[in-house]
């Protein structure tokens, strides 16, 4: 939210909240093994500090995926659309090197959002330019 308040356009986030959430077990285990030893002479908390640390390395893989996944959406910046004139989910495909489905998804994403517009259906289709 910063980093839109501030004037970015568009900012990757992973909530680590999910992360957490999806490896619900790991998370109780260390904190009950960390929970044992809080408050004594010999407090050792090295379970809960693992858990994070793994916690956050997969939130910077995540992150990471989709800082890739946003520079190969960049091909298709109204410049190189422009340039192109139009573009079919076959040339999205290989443009952005992502299976078919992934480009279907962003390509409808941008119709949605103005930023392409679609002609024809099925196998004819094609996309231009929006706003």
């Amino acid at each position: 939210m910063l980093f839109l308040q501030a004037g970015y356009r568009y900012v990757p986030s992973c909530s680590l909240e999910r992360i957490i959430e999806e490896s619900k077990d790991g998370y109780y285990r260390a904190l009950r093994e960390s929970q044992k030893t809080i408050r004594i002479a010999e407090e050792n908390l090295d379970a809960w500090v693992r858990f994070f640390l793994r916690s956050l390395r997969k939130q910077q893989e995540l992150l990471q995926h989709k800082i890739e996944l946003e520079q190969r959406l960049e091909k298709l910046s109204p410049l190189s659309a422009q340039q192109r004139g139009r573009l079919t989910i076959t040339e999205a495909v290989t443009l952005l090197e992502v299976n078919r489905n992934t480009a279907k998804l962003h390509i409808r994403q941008l119709v949605e959002n103005g930023y392409l517009i679609q002609h024809g259906t099925g196998k004819a289709t094609w996309y231009t330019l929006g706003k």
